[in-house]
């Protein structure tokens, strides 16, 4: 089939819209945020010269919006820890949060609020400057942990960084007791304003410890041996993904692209039927599965950088079809990031349809021109076709949908797997007779299925 016949296929491709971050049960909570966020915005950007009522009716209005975001905060706590519903509770495998745009909005709000007080002497001066800081290590321990590219040396940067968060958030304990915080007077308690937003910074920092924590965990689970092939993968992967970054693959040359891959060639080389073994023992090494995807997902950077080099460009009767397979691929690619734990079954349908028409499109297999000849561009258009397949097959496995029969059985799983993540987060050694209550319970649970299968 000709190009044009491709072309009209894929035109009303509709990938899914991007997926809400934030369930039903804290919409009203985000709608109030939204309103708080607009007012401290105009007051932050208010002519502070007012007359003495102006002043009063404002601090009225801020104390109340306080009090507000305190409530929100409290409710999202005690929502999501009596709650089993996963549209409420946002976990990743392992356990961790995943942040809502409720969250997010919170990190714009709170510090807004601590910038205005600390003008008035209602927080310490520098309350704001440490909670901005702790947002930002937040954010990046967040990101480091959907990518996964993190090293010792990263992490104990940023623990070095908690620390001296930890002394300045210690340094703030005796404000309660100057002369500037008893004179500080507005609507709402001096002392308890501070001590709520004392605890708020504090709850941040056991937040930011906690991932850290856990991105620890993973690096210890991979043997020392391995860890300076780890670290130049992490580093690998890094230069790739900035070439990756460039919009014009000529931006690179291919002896950039070559380099690397010959040195994950040797790296790839090193590996004995498949495995990395210690030298001295001849044992399987600890870590193989982290270091080995993460191998391999620098290969398929490479394989995209050539690939991107033959060119789809100008006139090529190909482009159309190899401008949407980009697109695609990038929201995929998104979604895999930061998504995947919010599909649902049914929204990669329409994707899987538009691929499935592109590829029934190919004759012996190969695109054809009106003319039935074979355009340049046939590696490329190949690579992101199978590209978008492999992401589509990653995005299932992540968001496969439980039957309703199977639910009861699925909230108790997902109540287990939240206790034992607890337990390892804390770093807690059961004895084995404390282990029993899980054991009994999983092979309760494990004595449902029906040859190897739960059947609803």
């Amino acid at each position: 089939m000709s190009v044009p016949a491709i072309s009209a296929a894929i035109s009303d491709l509709s990938l899914m819209e991007p997926i809400s971050q934030t369930p039903a049960s804290e919409q009203p909570m985000l709608d109030s945020l939204t309103q708080i966020r607009s007012q401290l915005t105009a007051t932050l950007s208010a002519d502070t010269t007012g007359s003495t009522a102006d002043a009063a009716a404002s601090n009225l209005l801020l104390d109340n919006a306080w009090i507000t975001v305190v409530d929100i905060v409290k409710q999202l706590s005690s929502l999501r820890s009596n709650s089993n519903d996963q549209e409420v509770v946002k976990e990743t495998e392992g356990g961790m949060h995943i942040d809502t745009e409720a969250d997010l909005l919170l990190d714009d709000v709170v510090p807004m609020f601590f910038q205005i007080w600390s003008k008035v002497g209602k927080v310490p001066k520098d309350m704001f400057k440490t909670y901005v800081q702790l947002i930002k290590i937040q954010h990046t321990l967040n990101n480091l942990y959907e990518t996964g590219l993190f090293t010792n040396n990263r992490l104990a940067s940023l623990r070095d960084r908690l620390a001296t968060v930890s002394t300045m958030l210690g340094s703030f304990e005796p404000f309660t007791n100057t002369d500037a915080c008893i004179a500080a007077t507005t609507c709402v308690n001096t002392v308890e304003c501070f001590r709520q937003a004392d605890k708020m910074a504090t709850q941040k920092h056991t937040q930011c410890l906690e991932t850290l924590d856990r991105l620890q965990a993973e690096l210890d689970a991979i043997s020392p041996v391995l860890h300076p092939i780890h670290d130049r993968l992490i580093e690998i992967k890094e230069e790739l993904q900035t070439l990756l970054s460039r919009k014009n693959p000529h931006l690179f040359s291919l002896s950039e692209v070559q380099v690397l891959q010959d040195e994950l060639r040797e790296i790839d080389s090193a590996r004995i039927d498949g495995k990395y073994i210690a030298k001295d023992d001849g044992n399987v090494v600890a870590g193989q599965a982290s270091v080995i995807e993460l191998l391999e997902s620098c290969f398929d950077d490479v394989h995209e950088l050539l690939a991107a080099r033959e060119a789809v460009s100008g006139e090529n009767p190909l482009r159309p079809i190899y401008e949407d397979l980009i697109r695609i691929k990038g929201k995929l690619e998104r979604l895999l990031l930061v998504g995947r734990w919010t599909l649902k079954s049914g929204d990669l349908v329409s994707v899987q349809m538009k691929l499935g028409e592109i590829d029934n499109l190919r004759v012996d297999g190969k695109f054809l021109d009106e003319a039935g000849g074979v355009p340049q561009g046939q590696a490329v258009i190949h690579f992101l076709l199978h590209k978008c397949y492999r992401l589509v097959y990653k995005l299932q496995i992540a968001c496969e949908p439980v039957a309703d029969s199977l639910m009861p059985t699925y909230n108790q799983l997902l109540t287990l797997q939240r206790c034992l993540n607890e337990l390892k987060r804390w770093r807690v050694e059961l004895t084995q007779p404390e282990l029993i209550p899980y054991q009994i319970k999983l092979s309760t649970i494990d004595a449902i299925r029906q040859d190897g299968k739960f059947v609803g």
